[in-house]
């Protein structure tokens, strides 16, 4: 990328979600490329190169959790900064974090998912 906006996937497949975390990330000047699938998130990453990507795990399709997996097994995305986002219990926090993503359960503060994105963009090497 050549001195423009960080990039940030967020991968989501409700509107009204991805529009909430859109807005959340506003104060930090990211462009956020939306993704409504898991394979639409997989493509886009490819595409745009990414500095960071949120994850819903219920995408239609594959998976968050599949579209993590392929992350971490292709070297060029291997160390990307994702932060999963789940209405779910907390059952695959655990997977998550075992692959080197940050965890948020939804319903979130908007303040709090803004400053997990600025913490996850300003880690050295990327991961959680």
């Amino acid at each position: 990328m050549s001195g423009g906006k960080a990039r940030v996937l967020v991968a989501e497949d409700d509107a009204h979600v991805a529009e909430l975390v859109a807005w959340a990330l506003e104060p930090l000047d990211l462009e956020v490329v939306p993704a409504r699938s898991g394979d639409d998130a997989l493509a886009s990453i490819a595409a745009c190169r990414p500095a960071a990507a949120i994850l819903d795990l219920g995408l239609p399709g594959r998976s968050g959790l599949e579209v993590l997996e392929r992350l971490r097994a292709a070297p060029e995305t291997s160390r990307l900064p994702v932060l999963v986002l789940s209405a779910r219990d907390g059952s695959l926090r655990e997977a998550v974090e075992g692959l080197g993503a940050a965890f948020m359960s939804k319903p979130f503060d908007v303040d709090a998912l803004a400053a997990r994105v600025g913490a996850l963009l300003a880690l050295p090497g990327g991961q959680a």
